[in-house]
């Protein structure tokens, strides 16, 4: 037997926003059969979340697991759908279809949702129809908030970078010519979509041949009370032999 009780949600701008911008959508509702509820309530999250467990040697021939956990909330608002007369402890909703708009106003310097091994920013509407004598009817769903940073406001981000290394490759008491590396970009600071043009220079004066790649790398900073936790993740690489 299915649920008695299904909700859905529609929002607009396709679900996304920027802090600070005003969420309008609407909670969908749909009753098979007569329900009895004390009410309908709407909440409206933003949080962080990490966790992650690591495993330590007790000293003696044992381990022990060592949970790091954190939370962080941005906001948290209930918007109130539907609740009986004053008085009245309850009301039956018939059978159909019915729906609840809803707005509200996303807080500025909230971050961009993020979804990482370990952790996330989330943002979420959660439906609790509250049930007497039953479990309660609940339903969540995740829109997304897009923190885009004016890289106008960064002064760093139109100066260009390189970095140079060698390498001396050794065989033995015989050591090859070098291998030198150039790396060079024309700006530090690039938007979504965007391309990154690198140049790269390979001066190869050894006997070997040999693969060189380079990657663009992620590293994501996760923060406890008790310990940090630094994950890096390749998104991009190119390869070449030389």
């Amino acid at each position: 037997m299915g649920k008695n009780v299904h909700f859905s949600f529609a929002f607009s701008n396709g679900g996304i926003y920027y802090p600070g911008q005003t969420v309008q959508g609407e909670a969908i509702v749909d009753v098979k059969q007569e329900v009895k509820i004390r009410g309908l309530l709407l909440t409206f999250c933003g949080e962080a979340n990490v966790h992650w467990t690591e495993s330590h040697d007790s000293g003696d021939g044992t381990s022990y697991t060592e949970h790091y956990s954190s939370h962080e909330q941005y906001f948290s608002m209930a918007w109130p759908c539907l609740s009986p007369p004053p008085g009245i402890e309850s009301m039956i909703i018939q059978p159909g279809s019915y729906r609840y708009p809803f707005t509200f106003q996303i807080p500025m310097g909230c971050p961009s949702s993020f979804e990482g091994s370990i952790g996330q920013v989330r943002y979420y509407v959660k439906a609790n129809m509250d049930r007497p004598w039953a479990f309660d009817d609940t339903a969540t769903a995740i829109f997304s908030v897009a923190n885009l940073i004016d890289l106008n406001r960064e002064p760093e981000a139109m100066n260009a970078a390189n970095a140079e290394d060698h390498k001396t490759l050794c065989c033995l008491c015989c050591a090859s010519g070098p291998i030198s590396v150039k790396n060079y970009l024309p700006k530090l600071g690039f938007v979504p979509g965007e391309a990154i043009p690198i140049k790269a220079e390979i001066i190869n004066h050894s006997n070997r041949n040999g693969q060189f790649f380079m990657q663009v790398v992620q590293i994501v900073q996760y923060i406890t009370r008790r310990r940090t936790n630094k994950i890096t993740t390749v998104i991009g690489e190119t390869t070449r032999r030389n």
